[in-house]
């Protein structure tokens, strides 16, 4: 994905896997690459400073509580934020347990989670989260891609345009 997407972007990455920070910023000559908790360093306003227009939020599992610290963290903003979320959650929501940002009053609950159910609440839910730092949901899109093995669930990749029409310094 940053070969075809981000590899003539500056940027910044994390990732709690030592290995794959190493191999990122071999790979991302250009990038800050860091170790760490991403969840709990957005929250902190790790990269605040940097008002970026375009964020890619690659979860293994739920993204929904990364971009819930992103939208909860003071941070520069820029006016319009591209936010690209992979959800490996959503085809396991039946499953698995609620996720704890996405589905903070059902936790521990599972099953019955229809995706038009599940898509309906996350934009509700991140039109709430935008407002938290002065933000609008300009579209909210998903896109589904296809099975890496036969039977297997699929990935989802979530695309979000937020605008800050008061500033770019929320």
């Amino acid at each position: 994905m940053f070969a075809a997407a981000w590899s003539s972007f500056a940027g910044a990455c994390m990732d709690e896997d030592e290995r794959k920070v190493r191999d990122a910023a071999t790979a991302r000559p250009r990038w800050a690459c860091y170790r760490g908790d991403t969840e709990r360093a957005l929250l902190a306003g790790w990269m605040g400073h940097v008002p970026f227009d375009v964020v890619d939020i690659d979860a293994y599992g739920s993204p929904w509580p990364f971009a819930f610290a992103w939208c909860r963290s003071g941070r520069l903003r820029a006016p319009v934020t591209h936010l690209f979320l992979t959800d490996g959650y959503m085809d396991h929501a039946d499953i698995a347990p609620r996720c704890r940002a996405l589905f903070a009053d059902d936790r521990g609950k599972r099953g019955d989670m229809p995706a038009g159910y599940y898509l309906e609440h996350a934009r509700g839910t991140m039109r709430r989260w935008a407002a938290l730092a002065g933000g609008v949901v300009e579209e909210f899109g998903t896109a589904q891609g296809a099975a890496r093995k036969v039977g297997t669930k699929r990935m989802r990749l979530h695309y979000l345009r937020l605008g800050y029409p008061a500033s770019s310094e929320t």
